[in-house]
């Protein structure tokens, strides 16, 4: 299958990544529509929370033990500190952009700024 075909929307096979469809309510199958306050999580995130909490859980950085949790936590904090850096560096070279724009090629400001 190339990246351009998309697999069919199959229902059955999605409602088995969530547990809680599977269960029948008033004899028929548990249909859950949802919403803004709450929603159904797939088995993938429901292993990925019971993990972190039988095996993670702990106060970062706190103990002298070295849990995933510390791990995961300054990996996190490292794409986090990545991805503002860019916008800040994307930001101060629309500033730049947009302050050169105001200088005439005449006036030495402008020299200055472009020589930076």
């Amino acid at each position: 299958m190339s990246n351009l075909e998309q697999k069919p929307f199959n229902v059955r096979e999605i409602r088995e990544e969530f547990p809680a469809l599977r269960q029948q309510v008033y004899g028929k199958n548990l249909i859950y529509f949802d919403n803004g306050a709450t929603s159904q999580k797939p088995k993938l995130v429901l292993d990925a929370i019971n993990l972190f909490y039988s095996k993670e859980n702990a106060n970062i950085h706190r103990g002298v033990h070295y849990l995933r949790t510390t791990k995961r936590q300054d990996s996190a904090f490292n794409v986090t500190l990545a991805q503002e850096n860019r916008k800040k560096s994307s930001l101060q070279k629309e500033q730049q952009t947009v302050s050169t724009s105001l200088l005439f090629p005449t006036d030495p400001l402008y020299l200055l700024v472009m020589k930076s």
